[in-house]
């Protein structure tokens, strides 16, 4: 009688590979290696080449800085201003203005919110506002600047063109100078952003505190510095 063949046992013998097969799969694993590598290799050089890119324009863009620095010369000017905030004329008043002062060719003024500038929220009615503003950028001959960088502009707006230029404004302490407020930045004055400063130069409660010197008989005294970089 003919034996069954084991149909089990068939199924069950495991899988060889000859030895071309093994060679083959070998070759496979060796390619998909090489290609995950190359992919790496790409992907890192890539990074650097943005890297360097990134380095080149900025080493760039200062050179241009450096050249058109050399093309301008600087105006200085400053004001020390004395205000009578508590007057009646201005108690109720929301801005009050400094008389121009020069900065070279130039004319500045201040700009003095009492009672926190009402465009912004953070400041209103509760702290002293201060802004430095150019009066008459389009007699300048204007030079393309950056954007500010230190305090914020009245309307919270800045400039990308116009005349550069570093400030410093102080809330004079007439009690002990060594305790006057100052801040400072620098701004690129435009016909949108004319002016620049703190909205929370000083809190009106430190401001009007008795005996803290910020306020003498209602007056507040102001020192506001500039220097304006224009076209020779």
């Amino acid at each position: 009688m003919q034996k069954k063949s084991d149909s089990k046992g068939t199924h069950n013998a495991p899988l060889m590979l000859t030895p071309m097969g093994e060679e083959a799969l070998n070759a496979a694993a060796a390619q998909g290696e090489a290609a995950r590598k190359e992919k790496l290799v790409a992907m890192l050089s890539h990074a650097i080449q943005g890297q360097l890119q990134s380095k080149l324009m900025a080493h760039y863009n200062q050179v241009r800085r450096c050249e058109r620095e050399k093309q301008l010369h600087q105006q200085h000017g400053s004001i020390h201003w004395t205000v009578d905030v508590m007057h009646p004329s201005n108690i109720k008043q929301t801005k009050l203005t400094s008389n121009p002062f020069d900065c070279g060719d130039l004319k500045c003024h201040v700009l003095l919110y009492p009672w926190g500038n009402p465009n912004r929220p953070e400041a209103h009615k509760t702290h002293l506002s201060v802004y430095v503003a150019l009066l008459d950028i389009e007699k300048s001959a204007a030079v393309a600047g950056g954007r500010g960088k230190g305090g914020e502009d009245s309307a919270g707006t800045a400039g990308t063109g116009g005349v550069p230029g570093r400030f410093k404004l102080t809330i004079v302490n007439q009690a002990d100078a060594s305790k006057s407020v100052s801040k400072g930045g620098q701004h690129t004055f435009t016909e949108l952003a004319s002016d620049r400063g703190f909205a929370q130069m000083i809190p009106l409660k430190e401001l009007l505190q008795v005996g803290k010197g910020f306020i003498v008989e209602g007056k507040i005294s102001i020192k506001a510095e500039i220097t304006l970089s224009v076209s020779q």
